[in-house]
């Protein structure tokens, strides 16, 4: 991904160029087709090049604008320019020779603030206007982009590495405790627009910031998925042809490269429908799609009747074996030591928390590096757009007073499953009733266990902290949710406000284009216009997808019902690493000056490790311990 930075300084004089040199330094890496810098009164900017699509051999940042007024820099990668070429007044000849960092210039001269309506895909800038003093960073609606900011000795400081910005004001005591614990927590993230540090933030998702003269900074939000309407089709092959071409277009606007693209794939439905889609695209150009799929190292250690969820890599060979478009990678990293990942003195600030999969993900970009792709695709976002179950779409209709749906909804399900109406209502109604309770009455429970996985002390939670809010906003059976619709709007929220900044700055690491169709913004908003009752056509979980995958994916694939889980055998990955012992020794006894942590509660959690004979349970303990671990890294390092 290609990343940007620079320094505004609103009231004038001189930029600290000294500051813009170390950022300069900090941005550089191996693997990109080179950095160009603009330095004036009150603005410097700096671009890191990557070039992935055919047009991308013409764009030169920073860009500046031809009536001299705008200074642009930015990362883009724009879908739909064939549209945005139409209302712009370009010729076929002229979008072929137009980058997108020129569309985006051109767009902002055309419509100013609002050309973020106009702009589709994954993409996040900085724009100054000379004639107004005016400095602006925006953002993507879907989030698969990244802007760091802050406000630093009477200068506006911004970038797309957060390494940039602790370059310049340091983080010495800076740490946001209150975050650090959130995110040393199980099910929970980052409050949405913070970081780990104090000072330093994150512009949000679908957000537009503007600088004032006085570093005042205004905020303002440009796009609600909430607002889009519902859609109404007559006949069942409409629906189905749309969606087919929203959903092919969104995975074909993402592999415009001469260059390799790679794939993360599973078993599941969205990374395997992305890679049908997407081989059937190359196999018209006579070209490949490069898969890489992970599974256990200890094959011969997992119970026969666990094989189906932990070793997904034997239904993606049988999917990719008669494909002749794909060039398919099963990687189990043998021997790769867990404990080597907290020697690293590449600290990913943003997201220092490694987990169970961080392993394989970073081997698997690694990978695709070595072998030359420029792309690589993900389905991160599949499970709140396009496959989205609808788990609570029958108590909807209860909870919205919708008598007349509910019982007909009620007589065909219990038609169209052969199963008594009582069981109808025992699954459907009284099992979401069941987790309302239990989110009331075993409350206080979770939450001890919750805190108690953490490396904090529970008494350091005490203060500050809403966990129902921050916590158990997003977890089935523990957060209640009295319509289906809502659940997915929290569940997409979560997902996009995360994933995507994850995903870019790990491309950026790597000098990979990351992107994941299933985020495209036409397709949520189209999977969002259906209504879940025709979606998931009367019990018939994601009764649509299945039905336009029908006859493309085979049926081992479409109706697969065990949810697999990778890295399955991380327990027994940490056990056999012969250094892990020392890591955990070593953090025991390493002290820092962050009160409220428990150094004791590691080795506990080791030893429990050691002596568990069960797999689940040696997954669950071991990515506390990885988080935990994680943590106390973190603290170390920036202490």
């Amino acid at each position: 991904m290609s990343g940007f930075f620079g320094i505004f300084r609103p009231q004038g004089g001189p930029v600290d160029l000294e500051a813009f040199e170390q950022m300069k330094a900090a941005m550089h890496r191996e693997g990109f087709d080179g950095m160009e810098t603009h330095v004036e009164d009150r603005i410097a900017m700096g671009h890191l090049m990557l070039r992935v699509s055919p047009e991308s051999k013409y764009d030169k940042q920073p860009l500046k604008s031809s009536c001299g007024n705008y200074l642009l820099v930015g990362h883009f990668r724009l879908d739909y320019r064939d549209e945005l070429g139409d209302k712009l007044g370009l010729t076929q000849v002229e979008l072929e020779l137009t980058p997108d960092s020129q569309l985006a210039m051109l767009a902002y001269q055309k419509w100013k603030e609002k050309c973020v309506h106009h702009l589709e895909g994954d993409w996040a800038f900085a724009i100054y206007i000379r004639t107004e003093n005016k400095f602006q960073l925006l953002r993507d609606c879907i989030g698969h982009s990244t802007i760091f900011y802050s406000v630093f000795e009477n200068s506006f400081i911004f970038s797309t590495s957060i390494n940039l910005i602790i370059s310049k004001i340091g983080t010495k005591n800076q740490i946001d405790l209150n975050q650090l614990k959130l995110l040393s927590l199980n099910y929970c993230e980052l409050s949405e627009g913070k970081t780990l540090f104090k000072k330093i933030f994150i512009l949000k998702n679908a957000c537009m910031l503007c600088v004032g003269l006085d570093l005042f900074l205004s905020e303002k939000r440009y796009w609600y998925l909430r607002k889009v309407p519902r859609l109404n089709y007559l006949h069942e092959d409409d629906v189905l042809a749309d969606f087919m071409g929203v959903y092919s277009s969104s995975i074909i606007s993402r592999i415009r490269s001469a260059e390799d693209t790679a794939l993360f794939l599973s078993s599941g439905l969205d990374s395997t429908s992305i890679a049908y889609f997407a081989s059937m695209y190359f196999k018209l150009y006579s070209r490949k799609l490069i898969t890489y799929t992970s599974y256990p190292q200890y094959i011969n250690e997992i119970p026969e009747n666990k094989v189906d969820k932990a070793r997904e890599e034997i239904r993606v060979r049988k999917f990719v074996e008669k494909n002749e478009s794909v060039e398919s990678f099963c990687l189990n990293f043998e021997n790769y030591s867990i404990s080597k990942q907290f020697h690293s003195t590449d600290l990913d600030n943003f997201d220092p928390v490694i987990i169970g999969n961080t392993f394989w993900i970073n081997g698997i970009m690694e990978s695709a590096k070595q072998k030359g792709c420029k792309i690589i695709l993900s389905g991160q976002l599949g499970n709140a757009s396009l496959t989205w179950s609808a788990p609570y779409l029958t108590f909807s209709k209860l909870s919205k007073f919708r008598l007349k749906d509910l019982i007909k909804r009620i007589l065909v399900l219990s038609k169209k499953f052969n199963i008594s109406i009582l069981s109808v209502v025992w699954h459907e109604i009284i099992t979401p009733l069941k987790f309302f309770f239990r989110s009331k009455l075993y409350f206080r429970r979770f939450k001890e266990s919750t805190l108690n996985s953490s490396v904090f002390n529970v008494s350091s939670f005490r203060k500050g902290f809403n966990l129902k809010e921050e916590v158990l906003k997003y977890v089935p059976g523990f957060t209640f949710f009295l319509t289906d619709e809502n659940f997915r709007y929290a569940f997409l929220s979560k997902l996009s406000s995360k994933s995507g900044s994850k995903w870019y700055t790990l491309g950026q690491n790597y000098g990979i284009e990351t992107t994941d169709p299933t985020s495209d913004k036409r397709l949520i908003e189209f999977t969002f216009r259906i209504s879940e009752d025709y979606f998931n056509y009367f019990g018939d979980s994601k009764y649509i997808f299945k039905k336009m995958m029908n006859g493309r994916l085979p049926d081992y694939i479409l109706h697969n019902k065990v949810s697999a889980v990778q890295a399955y055998d991380i327990g027994l990955r940490i056990v056999n690493d012969i250094n892990f012992s020392e890591l955990v020794k070593y953090f025991a006894t390493e002290k820092t000056y962050v009160q409220g942590l428990d150094y004791s509660l590691i080795p506990s959690q080791y030893a429990d490790l050691l002596k568990s004979n069960n797999l689940a349970h040696k997954f669950r303990i071991s990515n506390n311990i990885l988080k935990n671990l994680s943590i106390l890294n973190f603290i170390k390092k920036n202490t």
